[in-house]
This record gives C-alpha cells, structure tokens and sequence, in this order.
C-alpha cells in the first residue's frame, strides 16, 4: 500500500502555513511583581477590570482574544472555571 504522503504529513500544508520560529517575549520576576502591586491595589472600577484581566492573563496564559471574548456566562464561579471558545 502507498502512503498518500510519505515524507511526512508538513509537507501537505503550503509553505506559508508551516513552521518558522518566533521569540516570544516574557514578563520578568520583577514586571510580574508590579503586576500583581498594581492588582492588589485596584480600587477604582476601571483599575478592578484591569487587574480582572490582567491576573486572568499571567494565571491562566490565555491569549488576549481569548480574554477579551470572555463574557461572565463563560465563568463557572461553583466549579472555579472559565470556558473559553475559539
């Protein structure tokens, strides 16, 4: 039997869909500490929305689309989780 693609299964997407290298840049310790300063400061409602979506970031690494799609439906207070759709 032939394979439908024997070299490897890469070779069946186009050229600019596959790989390449990106340099993903991170928080340091420090910018994560005045983060979370900020966060536990917020007061103000605006600054409670921001340190909201800033502490959904760093805790659970979701892609700002993912976060600014969430709606409060998404979030399962009893069960501690949060339903994103992509």
């Amino acid at each position: 039997m032939k394979e439908a693609i024997p070299m490897g299964m890469y070779l069946a997407l186009p050229g600019q869909a596959a790989g390449g290298e990106k340099i993903v840049d991170i928080l340091s310790p420090e910018e994560i500490e005045t983060v979370e300063v900020y966060c536990s400061n917020a007061a103000a409602p605006l600054e409670l929305r921001d340190a909201a979506i800033l502490m959904v970031a760093l805790n659970t690494g979701f892609r700002s689309g993912d976060i600014i799609g969430m709606k409060l439906s998404d979030i399962d207070w009893k069960n501690r989780s949060i339903r994103i759709f992509q």
